[in-house]
């Protein structure tokens, strides 16, 4: 692979064919004319400096690359671990801790996809196609009741469980009952499943999700 010359070291890192092809095709769908990208573009050239999640010893080299790039301070802020603590008047969190409870340890593979990438539908359909199929305990959270293919909640019901809507994540993760963590590998979702110490199983979908995979792997 031939490096871009504004990388002074040497990466394999890069993009998947599919994955900017698809990249391409969002940001040409966006509807209001202005993509994310535009606007973080625009952020950056307007800020003072960047604080960004990760280490100094976590491949210290792009911290210095971005620094080079963006022409202003870069901070790492290390990997910031998130409060369990329960909130009052979670309901939520009860609900979902009393599924949870019955289930033995290390037996369910929380799936989460992310909340700004939207998913195909036929891809959606396969995921939970694979989970009926897997014989697997499994949480899954969606956005909303369309994504949930016809009958798949009373075909999975006693062996798994499906939320739409935001859930406290970090204290899913935590719980003992989940061993395995299906993401869209967003670097935020990636560091709190790695922070307690569950299996990543890789689904990205967009933005840096892919190359977020290969520097983990």
């Amino acid at each position: 692979m031939r490096l871009p010359s504004w990388i002074p070291f040497q990466s394999n890192i890069a993009f998947r064919y599919h994955e900017i092809t698809w990249y391409g095709e969002k940001i040409e769908e966006d509807p209001t004319g202005v993509s994310d990208s535009i606007r973080f573009g625009y952020s950056i050239s307007q800020c003072d400096a960047v604080f960004v999640h990760s280490s100094p010893e976590f491949k210290p080299e792009y911290l210095g690359l971005l620094r080079d790039l963006y022409g202003k301070p870069v901070f790492p802020t290390g990997f910031l671990p998130t409060s369990t603590e329960d909130e009052v008047g979670d309901a939520t969190w009860v609900g979902i801790k009393k599924w949870l409870d019955k289930q033995r340890v290390s037996s369910v593979v929380y799936a989460a996809l992310g909340t700004e990438a939207s998913h195909r539908p036929a891809d959606l359909a396969e995921l939970a196609h694979g989970l009926e199929k897997s014989e697997v305990s499994f949480f899954r959270v969606l956005r909303n009741d369309s994504q949930i293919p016809e009958g798949f909640v009373e075909r999975i019901k006693g062996r798994g469980m499906v939320h739409n809507g935001w859930v406290p994540q970090v204290k899913i993760l935590s719980h003992d009952s989940v061993g395995g963590f299906l993401t869209h590998c967003g670097w935020n979702s990636l560091v709190e499943g790695l922070g307690v110490e569950r299996v990543p199983i890789f689904f990205p979908v967009l933005n840096e999700q892919g190359l977020n995979t290969r520097f983990k792997v």
